[in-house]
């Protein structure tokens, strides 16, 4: 080999040995923090909720993606090395993890809430109609992108002997646990479908409070259960917003079918008895923007109107609010 050459040789293999050294050096990561292949994981020390809010994976100020939760278990996936400094977790303006757990985003101190117009009546006032709970199943709903279908299952409040068609009222919940076993004070999911031995949390059923009210002021109030999208909605940029819509919709696709040509679960009771022309929407958190977004998504031809939308607290995913 001519010595040149040689010389040349050794100065490039010399030249690129500290590259190949310093990929191979391992990334040092915060207490908590970890890498399992093209994934960054962060452990957290206390359970994680299931909530509304979408957690964040930030380094410095900037907003490295949105993690898929397992357990207590945070993952995001592809990654580069470059990014993975001064690490912190984040939901809902609040730091998740290490010392500065405590800091918020926003301003110190709430605004004053605006003096409001009292109504002449209370109504929340129970009426005078004595009401009846009912409850329906119905086959799964299969919802492009998702992996598992989700139930179609609601309780309906409504009141009894009511001359005429009912206004409609329906309820979405927001982002929950999905399954649970061992009783109220048992252990909790976020699972779907539920695993053997697990039940799905009836998260549906807590408007009752409300809805009682309602059906005794002559409303039939009809509140859906969404475990199936609460369980598989981190798979989504818009957090679930596009399915609880297409949920929503469903369900008042059906009122329309049992209102106009009978055939409902209790043997045609509801066959010209509700007022598809007079529906109001409500919502909590992920269930707000979803009712919000049914309205949206809704022609002007479908077999419904929706007249008003109730938001609590609802979350702004897909930024049509």
């Amino acid at each position: 080999m001519p010595p040149k050459l040689a010389l040349f040789i050794v100065l490039v293999l010399v030249a690129a040995t500290p590259k190949v050294a310093a990929q191979e050096q391992p990334v040092a990561l915060p207490a908590g923090w970890h890498l399992e292949s093209n994934e960054l994981v962060w452990t957290s020390d206390v359970p994680l909720r299931i909530g509304g809010a979408r957690y964040e994976f930030r380094s410095g100020e900037r907003v490295l993606g949105y993690p898929l939760q397992s357990g207590n278990l945070l993952r995001l996936r592809g990654l580069r090395a470059d990014t993975l400094t001064n690490l912190s977790v984040w939901a809902a303006g609040r730091r998740l993890d290490g010392a500065a757990a405590h800091l918020r985003i926003g301003p110190a101190a709430l605004p004053t809430e605006p003096a409001i117009a009292v109504a002449a009546g209370d109504p929340a006032a129970p009426g005078t109609y004595r009401t009846e709970r009912l409850r329906y199943t119905l086959p799964n709903l299969e919802i492009e992108g998702f992996p598992a279908p989700v139930e179609v299952v609601a309780e309906v409040t409504a009141p009894v002997r009511r001359a005429g068609a009912a206004p409609l009222v329906l309820f979405l919940h927001g982002r929950h646990n999905t399954c649970y076993r061992d009783g109220p004070e048992g252990q909790s999911s976020g699972d779907w479908p539920c695993k053997p031995g697990w039940r799905p949390v009836p998260s549906h059923t807590g408007y009752r409070y409300i809805t009682d009210v309602l059906a005794s002021q002559g409303y039939l109030t009809v509140s859906i259960s969404a475990n199936g999208i609460n369980g598989q909605d981190g798979l989504f940029l818009d957090g679930g917003a596009s399915a609880r819509s297409q949920l929503i919709r469903h369900h008042l696709a059906q009122w329309a079918e049992w209102t106009r040509h009978g055939g409902d679960s209790w043997g045609g009771r509801f066959r010209g008895r509700v007022n598809m022309d007079d529906i109001v929407l409500v919502g909590h958190s992920r269930g707000g923007e979803g009712v919000e977004r049914a309205t949206i998504d809704t022609y002007a031809d479908d077999p419904w109107k929706i007249q008003g939308l109730v938001l609590i607290g609802p979350t702004a995913f897909g930024r049509q609010v």
